[in-house]
């Protein structure tokens, strides 16, 4: 009679056991959700430069101007971004957060020079950027630099 009983309350506590699990890893729903390649805005395509403000140190330079740009051309996977300067064939890489972008990377110009770039951008609308990149180039006494702030827009496409 005690072997029955034990064999009663074993299979009791390993239903209740079970029970409990089930309820515990899917029993809830959840407003929580991981981004999927559906949530991420695709930021491919071509965005026009506008400045918004200037801060460059150009003194060492031995130029009169700073390294400004007019195109960013994003080639996305997902959240990786790559961002080719002025159709520069070197993109340099980055990822999109949330609704920020952040890149760095070191190119080489049309000129020669081999300036690194850090862009930091805020995503306003799948058509709208802004925020700053930050430039430097020679190192030492000869190093200059600048942070500028931009805002840039898709370029339209032309269909041929």
């Amino acid at each position: 009679m005690g072997t029955v009983r034990f064999l009663k309350i074993i299979k009791l506590m390993v239903f209740l056991s079970i029970a409990i699990l089930l309820v515990g890893c899917g029993g809830s729903s959840s407003n929580n959700k991981s981004a999927s390649a559906e949530d991420v805005m695709d930021l491919s395509g071509k965005w026009i430069i506008n400045y918004d403000d200037v801060s460059s140190d150009i003194s060492a330079c031995g130029t009169t101007s700073g390294i400004y740009i007019d195109t960013i051309t994003i080639t996305q996977n997902g959240m990786q971004l790559k961002l080719a300067i002025d159709d520069n064939t070197s993109p340099i890489i980055g990822s999109l957060t949330g609704n920020n972008i952040l890149a760095t990377g070191t190119i080489q110009m049309g000129n020669g020079s081999t300036p690194r770039f850090t862009f930091n951008l805020s995503v306003s609308s799948s058509n709208s950027l802004d925020g700053e990149y930050y430039w430097s180039r020679g190192e030492g006494s000869s190093s200059c630099s600048g942070e500028d702030w931009i805002s840039a827009s898709r370029a339209l496409e032309v269909s041929q």
